[in-house]
């Protein structure tokens, strides 16, 4: 179900660092879709390293500075979120990843006490 919403905000992140790639409009979306799906996190990152080589290939040094601050501004805001994710994950369900992966890989040797024993 939240699916949907996480191409919307993927598309809409997209969207935003286009038209105007220093805003925060992006980030925050970007945030709202990490707290949606872990996995966005792979977005935003593509979309700060394209931030990254727009200030290593800026030859003037009266903009290098400004931009690089930004990025580390918008780095730590998206790594924050990911990292208050996990952090919430942990605390409230002793676990990393859902329980819904759990449930269906069977991984875990509280599903499966029998871990070492293979069916021949």
């Amino acid at each position: 179900m939240e699916a949907p919403f996480f191409w919307l905000l993927t598309i809409l992140a997209i969207e935003a660092f286009f038209a105007e790639p220093q805003s925060n409009r992006w980030v925050a979306i970007g945030m709202l879709a990490i707290i949606n799906r872990p996995e966005a996190m792979l977005v935003v990152a593509v979309l700060l390293a394209a931030l990254v080589i727009v200030a290593v290939r800026t030859s003037e040094t009266l903009y290098r500075k400004p931009l690089t601050k930004q990025i580390l501004v918008h780095g730590a805001l998206l790594g924050g979120t990911l990292l208050a994710l996990t952090a919430w994950r942990w605390f409230s369900y002793d676990a990393l990843l859902p329980n819904t992966f759990a449930a269906k890989t069977g991984f875990l040797l509280e599903q499966n006490p029998c871990w070492l024993c293979v069916p021949l």
